[in-house]
């Protein structure tokens, strides 16, 4: 019996969902064994006979871990470790924003306290590439502000966050930083039939000008500047969070509640 099999630890498994539960113990195995990318996990039937089931109970567990992006499977080779992406945890929140109804003021207020610190380590920590690819995309949004293509004002507005989250050099801050703006501009782009109206416009153009100042903060690597510059991207965030939400149709199929979460009309 192979070492990582014989720790394997004495667990009371319901039939139920077996191969669910066997695919937590193997991912709490991995992670608290710490073993590194690449490495070999023991073949199904060792790994069958230490948990007392079935080859192909055991293969649905597998291919669960493999799902959640903790695994491969190679065919004739064996079972492998593989680095967990960032993208698992943006995937993940994504899912979560989208499917448990999650209000889009909870979303907002989350990002008014993670995004001014992250401005502050964009600030200490940037460097000459990061600074040019952060003002690379303010030129952008400078340029595309006035355009009614909206979709793509809304994809570079979310580039920018995740460059600064990159120029944090946090791989925790650029994974969740790269989920939360995935759903932002989802669902900013939902809102695109009541976008290009005055009130929109107006809170658009503040919130562009104060990208440059965020930019202007971190190059100078102003902690003080950048985090009170993002605390007021994050007021006129809210803003047109609250604009949105007052041009929303009453009556529509699918509309929101005042906390944001979405309720289907009759």
């Amino acid at each position: 019996m192979s070492d990582f099999a014989s720790k394997i630890p004495e667990h009371k498994i319901v039939r139920e969902h077996l191969h669910e539960q066997i695919a937590g113990i193997l991912e709490e195995m991995i992670a608290t064994q710490g073993l590194p990318p690449g490495s070999r996990l023991p073949s199904e039937r060792e790994l069958a006979a230490s948990f007392s089931v079935n080859r192909a109970t055991l293969r649905l567990a597998v291919r669960l871990i493999e799902q959640r992006g903790l695994v491969e499977m190679k065919v004739g080779s064996g079972i492998y470790i593989k680095g967990v992406p960032s993208s698992t945890v943006a995937n993940a929140i994504e899912r979560y924003v989208n499917f448990k109804s999650c209000p889009k003021q909870d979303l907002q207020t989350f990002r008014e306290i993670l995004e001014p610190e992250v401005a502050v380590l964009a600030a200490q920590n940037a460097t000459d590439q990061d600074q040019r690819s952060i003002l690379h995309h303010v030129v952008q949004i400078e340029e595309i502000v006035s355009s009614p293509d909206f979709e793509k004002y809304a994809s570079i507005d979310a580039s920018f966050h995740e460059a600064l989250a990159l120029a944090t050099h946090n791989q925790m801050i650029i994974a969740v930083t790269s989920g939360i703006q995935k759903v932002t501009k989802n669902w900013i782009l939902a809102q695109h039939g009541l976008a290009m109206t005055r009130q929109w416009m107006k809170v658009v153009h503040q919130g562009t000008a104060i990208h440059r100042k965020i930019y202007e903060a971190v190059a100078a690597h102003n902690v003080i500047r950048a985090r009170e510059a993002m605390r007021t991207h994050m007021r006129i965030g809210r803003s047109i969070l609250d604009a949105l939400r007052d041009l929303q149709p009453k009556n529509i199929e699918n509309s929101e509640n005042e906390d944001g979460t979405m309720v289907a009309n009759d």
